[in-house]
């Protein structure tokens, strides 16, 4: 390269010496000229080399920047398709919630009717209804809570046309004289009790503590127009069974107007030796009280499916006619 330039620098200075005449101060700048000249020369195509590896480095960010471009384009669109579906669910959830914002109107509408009536209802039977609480306990100086039965028997003694009476068991001999006392003077006296209870207590001994318990009940009863039947409750059969559904209750209520309930066992002996409470319900009118109403309507329901009671074997003494002498001697 470098020996080719020199011979058509010859060349130059040749021909420039034909036509006039030139000193060696004028052909040595003249060859400092040209040097320059291929300096700037070669710096020149430095730069547009370098401007066109440039440009081809941008057009490559470029077609990078239009895929990118694209890219996001696509981006945007999915994105608008999902606030477009977006945009109908918060609609459609909207009208739901109006929709379920009008039914919670309706049922705070309903509440509060309800409320207004069970106030009203609240304060109709509060009028007319008192319960009281007692703690049976020997030992309190109460002598209502000390003995109970005489404010149960009081009550009986008390009664004008009907008593009824719910119990698992009925083994207490006062009640059942008080009972046959208010029916033998024109009480409607009646009374449920557990038929497996006393299919059991008829299956023990004739000597049984628990059949003589019951064989005084009922030689109080026979005589008198008390009517008592068993009932087996949700029991398919009246015996007692692995799927023994006990006769559970524990209530009397006496002329529709006074319920006596709780946990303690009125109507079994000995009940003063049990740690228990009663409850007695009141009422100004007939079936005033919600209770006592509820009550008696499923003791009458109960009285539809009742079970005959079985006679007990009472106990006998057969008297013998006393044989004389001679009747004696003439056997011998």
């Amino acid at each position: 390269m470098s020996e080719l330039r020199s011979q058509k620098m010859a060349k130059l200075v040749e021909r420039l010496r034909k036509q006039r005449a030139i000193t060696s101060s004028d052909e040595e700048l003249l060859r400092d000229t040209i040097r320059t000249l291929e300096t700037d020369v070669s710096l020149q195509k430095r730069r547009v080399h370098s401007r066109i590896a440039a440009a081809g480095q941008w057009h490559s960010e470029q077609q990078s920047l239009h895929q990118e471009i694209a890219r996001l384009q696509d981006e945007v669109a999915d994105l608008q398709q999902q606030v477009e579906k977006r945009s109908l669910q918060v609609r459609q959830m909207a009208a739901e919630l109006k929709h379920k914002d009008a039914a919670v109107q309706d049922l705070e509408h309903g509440l509060e009717e309800a409320e207004v009536v069970a106030r009203e209802t609240t304060s109709q039977y509060v009028t007319f209804a008192k319960a009281d609480f007692f703690p049976v306990s020997a030992a309190s100086p109460d002598p209502v809570h000390q003995d109970p039965f005489a404010f149960l028997a009081a009550v009986i003694e008390a009664a004008h046309d009907s008593i009824v009476v719910m119990t698992h068991s009925f083994t207490n001999v006062l009640l059942a004289e008080a009972l046959a006392a208010a029916a033998k003077r024109g009480v409607q006296v009646r009374v449920l009790y557990d038929s497996a209870w006393l299919h059991g207590v008829l299956q023990t001994a004739s000597d049984s503590v628990a059949r003589s318990e019951w064989q005084r009940v009922y030689r109080r009863w026979k005589n008198n127009p008390v009517q008592h039947f068993g009932q087996r409750g949700r029991r398919t059969t009246s015996h007692i069974t692995a799927r023994h559904m006990p006769f559970h209750h524990n209530v009397v209520v006496v002329d529709e107007m006074v319920m006596l309930t709780g946990t303690w066992p009125f109507a079994v002996e000995q009940n003063l030796e049990l740690d228990s409470s009663f409850v007695v319900l009141t009422g100004t009118d007939r079936l005033q009280n919600p209770c006592i109403a509820s009550t008696l309507a499923l003791f009458e329901r109960f009285w539809e499916t009742k079970i005959p009671s079985s006679q007990p074997l009472e106990m006998t003494t057969v008297r013998l006619p006393r044989l004389s002498r001679s009747t004696t001697r003439m056997t011998a």
